[in-house]
């Protein structure tokens, strides 16, 4: 576990979760394949997170999970993934 202030939250914080954000998901199954160029998993079209096929956020950390949650995460993923795009 480490601290909220590294950003863990969203890119996660052992080998596993940070592969797993950082890679392609295709009908809630992660292809093992890596973004390109640092991305992590968005649904860009629908401007909503990934999810896996438990129905789980494909994010850092998705425990006690709840609206403010999804909007606050959703809103990191896409703006991380516009500030690579520049």
């Amino acid at each position: 576990m480490t601290h909220w202030w590294d950003g863990s939250q969203i890119y996660g914080s052992d080998p596993e979760t940070i592969q797993k954000v950082r890679s392609v998901w295709r009908n809630g199954k992660n292809t093992g394949r890596l973004l390109p160029d640092g991305k992590i998993a968005v649904d860009v079209a629908n401007r909503k997170l990934r999810y896996d096929s438990n129905g789980l956020p494909v994010t850092g950390f998705h425990d006690n999970w709840w609206t403010g949650l999804e909007l606050v995460h959703t809103l990191f993923h896409l703006e991380h993934n516009s500030i690579i795009n520049r």
